[in-house]
């Protein structure tokens, strides 16, 4: 590799020693660490922030990079008698450095800004001013330089309602008022310092179209409503682009701060098409109307409220990611006729982060590029024992494409651990069912995300009692996309390549989204080929005695797990781990396809009848949807927090 000497024996980012070995220049303690490999293949360390805390320097004798982001603004509600939705929030702004040199050896503490709450929506048959604005970002605030929290989202037909933050807000439409907030952030330019962020778009001021503008984004402004052309006949426009920090959290891609989508139009259903517009996109690459989930729907991105998928609800930025709500979807033209199909409410804003990082070796290791992959990070940790949490690139054995990176924990149990996927869920979002029209209740599927890709088929839809149920689907996941680490740790994801490539003998979960927070590994069980198989596509499914469903097709899998007793809302402190594809026998007999991760349970059944992660199709196979916070059938405990989001992450290992 190459190395840069400079006078007195130094370089760019250390020096030689006596024994021609590299010594950093930057040494710190504190946050979430975890190391990844810049395109030379040089080892760098971040220190990530996800709540206050303090970053202390033991030395400071070269530059390194940082970047705050402030949190996202909250989406407007939508309105009901007059069907208009409202604005997408503003992300929270940003503010980073790629080569900071102004600092000690000292501590430094960050001070983190909360995501803007969403509005709500209009009550019934209510219109202009009914509903509520959302509300600004909390600023982030570290080494002496603050990142301003992002703008609220405006209603529409309301005068100056966007507000102005680090990122503006999106306005409504209708009747001339249609100014976006716009960015308030300070840009410095000194000590190589940059602050960002962009305004907001703007409403229609005709009220022709009824849909929210997007809030900005830490790369874009939002874009305005759109006017009945391209693809999104009607729709709200989408949210500011999402910012590349890469050089601070490591990683091919690291998307922050992106603007929500501004909302839907709402109208009566039908199955026509005639049903109100689209919800704007969120501002992160790859987040389109060119996939077969529509806006609102995909947690933590920030879409808009759609009304025609039945999902008025504006989608929450995740938290840790900077981003702004979705704007909330308008209710039926002229009023909706019940209480279930009103008006959206705004997303919430996503909480703001922030985080440091410095190169700390230039010596050449297993998985530190492309050209030099693993084939597992458990291959990395046998070449060296000393191995870092961290981003690594791993080809699994008899893989045919190219090496791919792979978020790796080398602690836990002896380490390598490969993150395979994340489920996600805002809880504070409705769920509407059939959404006033029969032919809805098949769309309902779609709505809400905590454990629906568990259920998924390669057809796209649920299955019978005699398919392989439970099988998650590349093409699905994939719609949601990578946004990199350590996003993909906050937001639904399943990584494309591991998932269909590396075995398997141990599953492990984790909690609390960025924080990853330790629940419970897997005793080992029989290899298999892929995560894949793991979760119903082969026929290698084991059960319990009385709880067969098929041998041919899924089952259940009882593992024994190490608890770390972390008494989790979902999981508690359990010590057996059912991984159900269909329903044991004798329970709901009708309703075989229930897919889960649950804890053992307290019925005869042995499976948990109010915890866990999981979706179903009800009893009547007209009315499909996942079962979430749904009354009529519970996938958590009863004292969840409603306002909560919740975000596990699933790792996977073969010990053979």
């Amino acid at each position: 590799m190459p190395f840069l000497q400079t006078l007195g024996g130094g370089s760019v980012s250390g020096f030689r020693i006596l024994n021609n070995e590299f010594e950093p220049d930057v040494e710190a303690t504190g946050g979430i660490e975890y190391v990844w490999f810049d395109t030379d293949g040089y080892k760098h360390k971040t220190h990530m922030f996800v709540d206050n805390g303090t970053l202390t320097f033991t030395k400071a004798d070269g530059p390194i990079a940082f970047a705050l982001v402030a949190g996202g603004g909250g989406g407007a509600g939508g309105h009901d008698q007059d069907w208009f939705g409202g604005g997408g929030g503003g992300a929270g702004g940003v503010v980073y450095s790629t080569a900071f040199t102004n600092y000690s050896a000292q501590g430094y503490g960050s001070s983190l800004g909360g995501g803007g709450d969403g509005g709500v929506g209009a009550p019934q048959g209510q219109g202009t001013g009914s509903a509520n604005n959302g509300n600004t970002g909390g600023n982030t605030n570290w080494f002496g330089y603050q990142a301003n929290g992002g703008g609220g989202g405006g209603r529409s037909g309301t005068a100056n309602d966007a507000k102005d933050g680090g990122c503006g807000g999106g306005p409504g439409s209708s009747n001339g008022y249609n100014n976006q907030g716009v960015s308030n952030q300070s840009t410095y330019g000194s000590d190589n310092v940059v602050g960002i962020g962009y305004n907001g778009g703007q409403g229609y001021n005709t009220g022709t179209y009824p849909y929210g503008a997007g809030g900005g984004g830490a790369a874009g402004n939002g874009q305005d409503a759109q006017q009945n052309n391209g693809n999104k006949s009607q729709g709200g426009g989408s949210g500011g682009a999402a910012i590349d920090l890469n050089f601070v959290f490591g990683g091919a891609t690291s998307q922050f701060a992106a603007g929500g989508g501004g909302g839907g139009a709402g109208s009566a259903p039908d199955a026509g098409g005639s049903y109100g517009g689209q919800g704007g996109d969120s501002g992160y690459a790859g987040d389109n109307y060119d996939t077969a989930i529509a806006g609102g729907e995909v947690g933590g991105t920030g879409r808009g409220g759609d009304a025609g998928w039945g999902m008025r609800e504006g989608s929450s930025g995740t938290d840790g990611l900077g981003g702004g709500g979705g704007g909330g979807c308008g209710g039926w033209q002229g009023g909706s006729p019940s209480a279930e199909d009103n008006t959206g409410r705004g997303g919430d804003g996503g909480q703001g982060i922030c985080g440091a990082s410095y190169k700390i070796s230039e010596t050449a290791t297993l998985g530190n590029s492309q050209s030099n992959p693993a084939t597992s990070a458990r291959a990395i940790k046998a070449d060296n024992a000393t191995a870092e949490t961290g981003v690594y690139w791993i080809k699994p054995s008899g893989y045919g494409g190219s090496a791919f990176e792979v978020f790796c924990d080398m602690d836990t149990d002896g380490g390598g651990w490969m993150h395979v996927a994340t489920f996600w869920d805002d809880h504070r979002t409705r769920i509407m069912g059939d959404d006033g029209a029969s032919w809805q209740n098949s769309f309902a599927q779609y709505k809400h995300m905590w454990g629906y890709f568990l259920h998924r088929t390669d057809s796209g839809n649920y299955t019978s009692a005699s398919s392989h149920g439970g099988r998650f689907t590349d093409d699905e996941y994939n719609m949601l996309g990578s946004i990199g680490w350590p996003g993909n740790f906050g937001k639904n994801f399943k990584h494309p390549q591991l998932y269909g490539s590396a075995s398997l003998n141990q599953v492990m979960m984790k909690d609390q989204g960025l924080r990853l927070r330790k629940l419970w590994y897997t005793e080992t069980f029989t290899s298999v080929n892929d995560t894949r198989f793991f979760f119903g596509r082969g026929t290698n499914m084991w059960v319990d005695a009385g709880t067969t469903r098929s041998s041919s097709g899924g089952g259940f899998r009882r593992l024994n797990v190490t608890s770390f007793s972390q008494n989790d809302d979902v999981f508690g402190n359990a010590t057996t781990i059912y991984f159900g594809f269909g329903e044991p026998s004798g329970t709901e007999e009708g309703n075989q396809d229930r897919s889960m991760i649950t804890p053992q349970g307290l019925n005869n059944e042995s499976v948990s009848a109010t915890q866990g992660i999981g979706v179903s199709r009800a009893a009547n196979a007209n009315y499909q949807r996942c079962r979430n916070i749904d009354d009529q059938f519970r996938d958590e405990p009863g004292n969840f927090d409603t306002n909560a989001q919740y975000s596990y992450t699933m790792w996977i290992r073969d010990t053979n």
